[in-house]
């Protein structure tokens, strides 16, 4: 299952959950008058994601429009998703690209020491963090084969 924040860059934002956001994206589209987007979207337990969305929800229940859609900053409901994730036990899950999970890869918890989120994104740029690690972890993995003796 997927925790996503759907939206236009100027426009409400929607938090929700579903199995296949691509189609939950293709369902919204059709109702609203200005090109939509997955602005982001994690992968969370099944179990999960109905107590992450709603905490989102209330998290962000001062700028609630109507139904799940909010009048907030993508950053905003970005950061909703997350608190709510951490608080419901799920930890610092990796965003997924396009809102598809990766072929054959198993989400993974990853805690990072306090601080480090905030330093990759400034080095990596915002929504770029998963990335960052993965091709941090191959460069290391890669250096450490170079070096074994053989």
């Amino acid at each position: 299952m997927f925790v996503y924040v759907i939206g236009a860059p100027r426009g409400p934002k929607k938090v929700g959950c579903a199995k296949d956001v691509d189609a939950r994206l293709r369902q919204f589209q059709t109702a609203y008058h200005r090109p939509l987007s997955v602005i982001f979207s994690i992968i969370v337990p099944d179990d999960t994601c109905q107590a992450i969305e709603r905490r989102a929800h209330w998290l962000l229940k001062e700028s609630k429009l109507q139904g799940e859609w909010f009048k907030v900053g993508s950053k905003d409901a970005i950061a909703a998703v997350r608190q709510a994730g951490m608080e419901n036990g799920v930890g610092e899950l990796a965003p997924s690209p396009a809102g598809r999970p990766p072929m054959n890869v198993k989400p993974m918890l990853v805690r990072l020491p306090e601080g480090m989120a905030e330093r990759i994104d400034e080095i990596a740029g915002s929504n770029r963090r998963a990335e960052f690690i993965r091709e941090a972890i191959e460069r290391e993995i890669k250096r450490r084969q170079c070096s074994k003796p053989e």
